[in-house]
C-alpha cells in the first residue's frame, strides 16, 4: 500500500468532489495536471490525456452526489448526479470579460459573485 492510497479510499467515498486540470511539463513533454479534492483530501495526478477517462480511472466505479469543476468538456462528462461550476473560475471569467469590455454584464455578475463568498465566509453567523 503506498501513501496515495488512502487518500484514493477516502477520495472514493466522498459525497463531493472538487476536480481541475492544468497543463504540465513532464521532461518536455506536455502532460496534464489533474486535481481531485474535496474538504478531507487532495490528490494530484499527472496523465498524458486531458479527457474524461482519467477521472474514471482515479474514482473506478465511485458516483459523488455533486461535482464542482469548470466548464471543460472532460469536465462536463463527470460521473455525479449533479454538478455546481466552480465559482472561482466564474469569477476569473467574469474578470475577463470586465478587461475586454464588458461594463454591463460581467460587472454585475462579479459583484455577485464576491457577496456570495462574503456570505458563505459568514454563514456561521447568519441567523436562521
Amino acid at each position: 500500500m503506498t501513501f496515495v492510497t488512502p487518500i484514493l479510499h477516502r477520495l472514493r467515498r466522498a459525497k463531493l468532489i472538487c476536480s481541475d486540470e492544468t497543463s504540465a511539463r513532464v521532461n518536455g513533454q506536455n502532460q496534464w495536471e489533474w486535481v481531485f479534492q474535496n474538504q478531507d483530501v487532495c490528490l494530484h495526478v499527472i496523465r498524458p490525456s486531458r479527457a474524461s477517462g482519467v477521472m474514471y480511472e482515479v474514482l473506478g466505479e465511485h458516483h459523488p452526489d455533486i461535482w464542482v469543476s469548470d466548464l471543460f468538456s472532460a469536465q462536463k462528462n463527470h460521473p455525479a448526479p449533479q454538478w455546481q461550476v466552480c465559482l472561482a473560475h466564474q469569477l476569473r471569467d467574469c474578470q475577463y470579460a470586465i478587461d475586454a469590455g464588458d461594463r454591463i454584464f460581467a460587472p454585475a455578475m462579479k459583484r455577485l459573485l464576491l457577496r456570495a463568498f462574503i456570505i458563505h465566509r459568514q454563514r456561521e453567523n447568519l441567523g436562521g
